[in-house]
């Protein structure tokens, strides 16, 4: 399936060279909830036990976050640079894809069930209701499947996590020739160019521009 991942001018760039995404972990990500779409309301020993076992999973698991979609503006807006950076497409096979659920309340659970591997998959999944607008979908990595720079982690593309096609955000001033030169040999893909909808609020191809097929020199 399709996958989109908003991202700045220079770490887009960086990552089409480098053939590379930065990952993240679950004690690094911009929602503090994560994992704590739980009731911890019982005691205190339970948020502390569960406050841990983030921590452990934090360590033992990466995540790559994607959206679904690509026309909302508020995506460009907060994870493109406002409007000037770019989105990644990816496809990336089902099988491995996370889909995020959302609800207005947290969940009850069985305290005893926490820590099994269908309840844990779904707290990892599971977002306040006001996070929907991203579409989110998540991509999990063992730890031991990373690279690392300067303490940064990393995961190269592959099969699994390909990269189809770049969409420069209505106001970017990035050029083709841009990108080009840093194509790795005999690495493809297509280059879209976006604007704001004339009628609706939504980030829309533009079609005065073609859509252009760049390569890396072999």
């Amino acid at each position: 399936m399709k996958l989109y991942h908003f991202i700045c001018e220079k770490y887009g760039l960086e990552a089409i060279e480098r053939q590379r995404l930065k990952v993240s972990t679950l004690d690094n990500l911009n929602d503090p909830f994560e994992l704590f779409a739980i009731d911890m309301s019982s005691s205190r020993e339970f948020r502390e036990a569960l406050k841990t076992y983030k921590s452990y999973l934090a360590h033992k698991w990466c995540l790559l976050c994607f959206s679904k979609v690509w026309h909302s503006p508020l995506l460009w807006s907060h994870y493109a640079e406002r409007h000037k950076g770019m989105a990644l497409v990816f496809e990336v096979p089902e099988a491995f894809v996370e889909h995020i659920k959302y609800r207005k309340r947290r969940i009850k659970i069985n305290e005893a069930k926490v820590g099994g591997e269908d309840t844990t998959k779904r707290l990892l999944t599971t977002k306040y209701i006001e996070w929907a607008y991203e579409q989110e979908a998540r991509v999990f990595k063992p730890s031991s499947d990373v690279a690392y720079e300067a303490n940064i982690p990393f995961i190269y593309f592959d099969s699994t996590l390909a990269l189809r096609s770049v969409i420069l955000g209505p106001l970017s001033k990035t050029s083709d020739s841009q990108i080009e030169e840093r194509l790795p040999p005999n690495v493809c893909f297509s280059v879209i160019r976006s604007r704001m909808a004339f009628r609706e609020f939504n980030i829309v191809r533009n079609k005065l521009h073609p859509i252009h097929q760049l390569k890396g020199a072999e």
